[in-house]
């Protein structure tokens, strides 16, 4: 049970932490039989993860419709492939026109749209061609592990064995388990309670004696979290995400030292201090 600081609290600070947000867009997986798949990130944020399915391989049209001024046409499907869709002038298609400049395509919501400005004429009939995709249905044709970041095809689904998906999903800001979260809170504590000055004890209701020890859980936290961004695969901003994780640790060390110097036995331990090596004149 914890002493000086809560669950709750270390939760409040780092719901602060928004530099870890990451959103990934139709990741392409395979899954084989029932095997555990690792997608690049963990930590995945709730009610975040979709997985599509590609329901042709080669593409649905010519669709013939109307884009008027720049009002979003529905596809009628869950999704569309990126870069996959193509409008032309024609049937065929011949004069094809360009995305991002004469139409804008929304790849989640299976919808395009003409540009001002563009070639395409306001009220003009395109011909579209398009890959679409079907949404899959958690916990029937797949299982997903938020917190290790994992996805498992389920055996009596609709997904084909094996199974290529789309999957898109978001992260969540800083998120840290429970458990490591605990974890954090035991080891501040247990390191703060083993060297307290005797006028104080586990009782103690100071409020500095509470932050400091929330400071501390949370350096600890931090560098954690600096260790878990480094174990994800496919992510090239790593590297700077957990450099800014083992910032926060250093400074949320140095904030709990100064918070808990009235009523610890200095020094406290530390794991994340470093001592710059003093060069010797001999051997």
């Amino acid at each position: 049970m914890s002493v000086f600081t809560d669950l709750a609290t270390l939760r409040n600070h780092l719901q602060a932490f928004d530099f870890d947000a990451i959103e990934i867009n139709f990741e392409p997986v395979v899954l084989f039989g029932t095997d555990t798949t690792q997608l690049p990130h963990n930590g995945l944020a709730d009610d975040s993860v979709t997985v599509y399915t590609q329901q042709a391989n080669t593409p649905t049209g010519p669709i013939e419709t109307t884009l008027n001024g720049e009002t979003w046409i529905n596809s009628g499907y869950d999704a569309l492939l990126p870069a996959t869709v193509v409008v032309a002038a024609d049937e065929y298609p011949l004069k094809r026109y360009i995305e991002g400049l004469d139409y804008a395509v929304n790849e989640e919501k299976a919808q395009i749209k003409r540009l001002a400005g563009g070639s395409i004429p306001d009220g003009g009939t395109v011909f579209v061609w398009l890959l679409p995709l079907s949404e899959a249905t958690v916990d029937v044709d797949y299982e997903i592990d938020l917190d290790q970041g994992t996805l498992a095809r389920l055996p009596g689904g609709n997904l084909p064995d094996p199974a290529r998906v789309y999957v898109s999903y978001a992260t969540t800001r800083a998120r840290a388990s429970e458990g490591l979260l605990n974890q954090a809170i035991a080891d501040a504590e247990g390191k703060i309670l083993a060297r307290l000055k005797p006028e104080y004890d586990e009782t103690s209701g100071d409020y500095g004696l509470a932050l400091g020890t929330t400071e501390l859980a949370l350096a600890y936290v931090c560098d954690d979290l600096a260790a878990g961004v480094l174990s994800r695969n496919g992510d090239s901003s790593s590297d700077n995400r957990a450099r800014r994780f083992m910032e926060l640790a250093l400074r949320y060390e140095d904030r709990a030292l100064h918070n808990l110097t009235p009523f610890i036995r200095l020094p406290l331990p530390t794991a994340s201090r470093r001592q710059q090596n003093v060069p010797s004149a001999s051997w």
